[in-house]
């Protein structure tokens, strides 16, 4: 049972646990009032969300950082813009629709069809004027999408856990992000339901993260989530930006 006390987890430090609780909750299984229990979360992380990016960027343009479109693969060719609150209601209503995606019957998880719905792009691919960066950093980049058409046209098949999905790919992977030849990206997996969330397939095999998880990686490693598996060496030009960033993010 989704109660009033699972928000209130959510918004006072228990944010993990309660995401947990419900990401791979079947939404039109539930009562109405459990969706707006959920509802309200969503609504809350997609907040935060926007207020740490502002706070990222704040931090890495102290640090020199200038937005590049790398291989103009981003249309909007901005790091961050948001719709309108109209706009985001018919998107997400739209988004998970029953459709068929490449051929097979699914729904788009709806965090991730929020998030999109939320968001026109996300996007941290640039340089630093300080740095002399010799690793790729797999910069968060978040595909901006205007219509359906779009969105349908990156169901690809995935791998997770040595098992094929269909899944959305929502980013390019660290080398296409870089304008450097390369494959799939990660991609959230499509569900038979209707889930408040999925696992992110074609990513590592390090950890299981759901999309929101994905995101809450990227930001506490300061929207480049490579830096995780960096050398001591090289992650050495990001310790301070990446402590500044920790210090002052918004748990969601």
């Amino acid at each position: 049972m989704i109660t009033e006390k699972l928000f209130s987890a959510y918004i006072n430090g228990n944010h993990a646990d309660a995401w947990r609780a419900i990401a791979f909750v079947k939404y039109r299984d539930i009562q109405g009032s459990e969706r707006a229990i959920i509802d309200r979360i969503i609504k809350e992380a997609l907040l935060r969300i926007e207020k740490n990016i502002d706070i990222i960027l704040s931090i890495l343009h102290n640090e020199g950082f200038e937005y590049m479109n790398f291989g103009n693969i981003n249309p909007l060719n901005q790091t961050s813009s948001r719709r309108d609150s109209e706009e985001f209601l018919s998107k997400v209503k739209e988004i998970v629709a029953k459709e068929e995606y490449a051929g097979m019957e699914g729904h788009i998880p709806l965090f991730y069809a929020s998030f999109i719905s939320h968001f026109n792009t996300v996007d941290f691919r640039g340089r630093f004027e300080q740095h002399n960066i010799n690793i790729l950093l797999d910069a968060l980049f978040i595909y901006p999408f205007t219509n359906m058409e779009e969105l349908k046209s990156t169901v690809v098949s995935c791998d997770f856990k040595e098992e094929e999905y269909i899944g959305c790919m929502f980013s390019p992977d660290q080398f296409t992000k870089e304008d450097i030849s390369g494959g799939s990206g990660p991609c959230v997996i499509i569900a038979n339901e209707l889930l408040v969330d999925n696992f992110v397939a074609n990513y590592t095999e390090d950890f299981d993260f759901t999309f929101l998880e994905y995101i809450r990686f990227c930001f506490y490693w300061s929207c480049f989530p490579n830096l995780y598996w960096a050398t001591e060496t090289e992650r050495e030009p990001f310790v301070k930006t990446i402590q500044e960033v920790r210090e002052k993010l918004i748990p969601f």
